[in-house]
């Protein structure tokens, strides 16, 4: 066989291989898009949080921490996967959700066997409710005003309240140990001058409070341990003239306030340790007038403000270092009045940090310390 023969018989076969191979992909005249499955992300839409995830498919574009994908977080109130079939609360699928369901993890378990209907305020005639081991159900506000308690075991059956809870001035109270049973709150959790209480440990499963969590003047109140699960406050939480509290140790799972975070007038505050979850978004943030609060520590994972942030009136404040994974304000940031703290240092903050473009509101550095 020639040489010449044996080349065209390697070029007709070569001939052939292509007229029968697969047109790629990208040549096939057809239309293609990524699965934004595949990608991670979509590309359309606006895109505001910068998660990867335009507005047209992301059901939150202002938090970058929901997108389709993402991980459902219990009992926080968000939509975190952008999917509605995913719980977030009544995980055990009995049609009873955690503010009623006295074990949400068994669906054999739904509603308590005993409701006390209406307010429910503490006397010794109470102290009988739990003989019996039922489950219990206080249809209406929980008052535990001017008690003689030393602790709330008497209370141990008591697995949900329909509205407020209230403890408030008991000058024996010395912690709150037999709420163990509470896994949310209805409506305002208010916890208030009870000058013995030094730690909030019996509160330890409680994961949403659906409007206000006050906790204020108590004397001796060292730490908020015992709020270790809470996730959501859907009103204000304010952390105010508790003067042995050094820092926020108890609130590392919290993740979202929908109305005002307030820490303010604590006397002993060194920072703000504690508050370590790393998906942290409040509408708005004050820290105002904690005379020994010297950084911010704990606020690492805060990305956004919803609306105002104001540090003022901190007189031993020298670092916001804390803050530099602030991306967005979308109102007013104001850093005033703290009077150890170099005026630079809140000027690197928001010109450098987080850059004045990603401040909707106006900015305030008033009164701080001159370089």
């Amino acid at each position: 066989m020639s040489k010449a023969y044996s080349m065209l018989s390697v070029l007709f076969l070569c001939f052939g291989c292509a007229q029968n191979a697969p047109i790629p992909a990208e040549d096939d005249g057809a239309p293609h898009s990524e699965d934004p499955a595949d990608s991670g992300g979509d590309d359309s839409g606006d895109d505001l949080d910068g998660d990867g995830y335009g507005s047209d498919v992301d059901c939150d574009d202002a938090d970058a921490a929901v997108h389709p994908g993402a991980s459902e977080t219990p009992y926080n109130g968000l939509d975190d996967d952008c999917d509605p079939d995913t719980p977030d609360d009544d995980l055990d699928g009995d049609d009873y959700g955690s503010d009623v369901d006295c074990d949400d993890a068994d669906p054999m378990v739904t509603t308590p066997s005993q409701i006390w209907e209406g307010d429910l305020s503490w006397t010794e005639a109470e102290e009988s409710l739990c003989d019996t081991g039922e489950a219990l159900r206080i249809a209406g506000d929980l008052n535990l005003i001017n008690t003689p308690l030393f602790d709330l075991t008497a209370l141990s059956c008591l697995c949900a309240v329909d509205n407020d809870i209230n403890i408030i001035d008991n000058a024996s109270m010395l912690s709150l140990v037999g709420l163990e049973g509470l896994q949310g709150v209805d409506q305002d959790l208010t916890i208030t001058d009870n000058p013995l209480l030094m730690s909030l440990v019996g509160l330890d499963n409680i994961t949403t409070v659906d409007q206000d969590l006050i906790i204020s003047s108590n004397t001796d109140l060292v730490t908020l341990g015992g709020l270790n699960s809470l996730r959501t406050v859907s009103g204000d939480l304010m952390v105010t003239d508790n003067p042995t509290l050094v820092n926020m140790v108890g609130l590392g799972r919290l993740q979202h306030v929908s109305d005002s975070f307030t820490i303010s007038n604590n006397a002993s505050m060194t920072s703000m340790l504690g508050l370590g979850s790393d998906k942290m978004r409040y509408e708005d943030l004050w820290i105002r007038d904690n005379p020994s609060l010297i950084e911010l520590s704990g606020l690492e994972g805060l990305t956004e403000i919803g609306e105002n942030i104001s540090i003022s009136r901190n007189s031993a404040l020298i670092s916001l270092q804390a803050l530099s994974g602030l991306t967005r304000v979308n109102d007013d940031f104001t850093i005033e009045a703290n009077t150890a703290l170099l005026t630079s240092e809140a000027e690197w903050l928001i010109y450098d940090s987080l850059g004045t473009g990603n401040v909707g509101g106006s900015v305030y550095i008033n009164g701080n310390a001159k370089d």
